[in-house]
């Protein structure tokens, strides 16, 4: 069990591989939202940025927007004094697979709803 999320006994590797997750997510459901065509909101570069447009087109609500940024800076920081490598890539893996079901789980129903709305259905 130990080694499920490190590799070779490094855990580091996996909280940058844990942000890579919420990265992929959020550029690839901003990019998809983009491409739609039917939001003002010009797509910006950097993924923290981009969090933030998908709640200017209605994708996030600002709750959500807090809370992905909020875990989006542990992902993005490197080593946290006092927090043990492992303990690290814990927190790192369950974030990622949370707010990653989360964008999942939105993205469906967004899709569905023509990348402007949500579907009823």
């Amino acid at each position: 069990m130990q080694r499920t999320y490190s590799s070779g006994g490094k855990y580091h590797p996996s909280l940058n591989e844990s942000r890579n997750v919420l990265q992929c997510l959020v550029d690839n459901i901003s990019s998809d939202t983009e491409k739609s065509g039917d939001h003002s909101t010009k797509l910006p570069g950097g993924t923290a940025n981009r969090i933030g447009y998908l709640r200017e087109v209605g994708f996030l609500t600002l709750d959500e927007e807090a809370a992905l940024k909020s875990a989006w800076g542990p992902l993005s920081a490197g080593s946290h004094p006092g927090v043990p490598e492992r303990d690290e890539a814990r927190i790192g893996l369950i974030l990622a697979l949370e707010f990653g079901q989360l964008l999942l789980l939105k993205f469906g129903n967004w899709k569905k709803g023509g990348f402007k709305k949500f579907s009823s259905t």
